[in-house]
């Protein structure tokens, strides 16, 4: 939990950095948020200047946030957090369908999530050179789509195979396999 609190603004999707600091957005509402490091030891905040949301963390130093559908990549540096340049595009959603939310692991694959059109949504992931390839090759209705610590597996809710609660699966991206874990 946060440690002291930001004023009137919320702080939405914490991804730890270091022991000491925090990925956050925050903002008045979970549509206007900026991204930036908050300081557990401190309580400061620190914007990079860009607004989105889902901020995450892949090393060497990129800063993935969605805005406005696309998923954007943010150049810092990997000790101080402190930004390198402009965000550049990672996965544009301005032109087609827009994404809706990712998942990244630690060393960069993406999991991404666009809105749903027809028979349901592919589960696809994406490397650092834009390469895509599907987890699974069926269209399915994934939701809440995350990545595992060590980037082999995928967690995600699925609407077409869920029960009344809503079950969490994991599938395995290298071979595709899929198991309910709820």
């Amino acid at each position: 939990s946060l440690t002291r609190p930001l004023g009137a603004r919320i702080a939405l999707w914490p991804h730890r950095l270091s022991a000491e600091s925090l990925l956050l957005s925050v903002g008045d509402n979970q549509d206007l948020t900026e991204v930036g490091v908050y300081s557990l030891s401190d309580g400061s905040f620190r914007s990079f200047g860009v607004r989105g949301q889902q901020a995450e963390y892949v090393d060497p130093g990129i800063v993935l946030y969605l805005n406005e559908g696309t998923v954007w990549g943010l150049e810092v540096d990997p000790g101080r957090f402190t930004p390198r340049g402009a965000p550049r595009a990672v996965v544009d959603g301005r032109a087609g369908r827009p994404v809706i939310s990712f998942s990244a692991s630690r060393n960069g694959v993406l999991a991404v999530r666009r809105s749903a059109t027809g028979s349901g949504r592919r589960l696809v992931i994406v490397d650092r050179a834009g390469r895509a390839r599907d987890v699974k090759p069926e269209r399915s209705l994934y939701r809440s789509v995350r990545f595992s610590p060590d980037g082999k597996r995928i967690a995600h809710s699925n609407a077409l195979r869920a029960t009344l609660g809503g079950d969490i699966f994991v599938t395995t991206v290298s071979d595709g396999s899929t198991v309910r874990v709820t």
